[in-house]
């Protein structure tokens, strides 16, 4: 039974540094809410690809393109918001209400920069759709 007195403090000591590490972990990372509101136009209607302007929660102001793919009444897409101190890169998919022009969302972080760095995180869609151009917003929840 001794040769095991001293695996007890070890495995002890192990289980706190390990518990420690993950408390560690858990209060670095923090979840805030994030909001972009602007405008699109599309540079080209058959490729689906276009630009994005407005401004970010965080953020400030951006520039920013997409690219979608359209399948009827779906949407499956890329954009980047190029922003003051780094850049959001997300992927999007929405539904068409024909009746109300609309289309509706969600979009799910893949990469960052600078501000954006190791973000991620998503939230809901919202575009106003009258044709070649309108407004969408962003709204959800990023984790850093």
């Amino acid at each position: 039974m001794k040769r095991f007195d001293s695996f007890r403090p070890t495995a002890l000591a192990l289980a706190t540094l390990a518990l420690v590490l993950w408390v560690a972990s858990r209060a670095v990372a923090h979840d805030f809410a994030f909001e972009a509101n602007g405008d699109w136009a599309y540079t080209d209607v058959a490729a689906g690809e276009g630009v994005l302007t407005g401004r970010a929660r965080p953020g400030g102001p951006y520039v920013g393109v997409f690219q979608h793919k359209n399948s009827g009444p779906h949407i499956d897409g890329t954009a980047v918001l190029v922003c003051n101190g780094g850049s959001l890169t997300f992927d999007y998919q929405a539904l068409h209400d024909r009746a109300a022009g609309t289309w509706t969302g969600a979009f799910v972080v893949s990469g960052g920069t600078g501000i954006f760095e190791g973000v991620s995180g998503g939230g809901v869609l919202f575009i106003v759709d009258p044709g070649e151009a309108g407004s969408f917003n962003l709204s959800g929840i990023l984790s850093q």
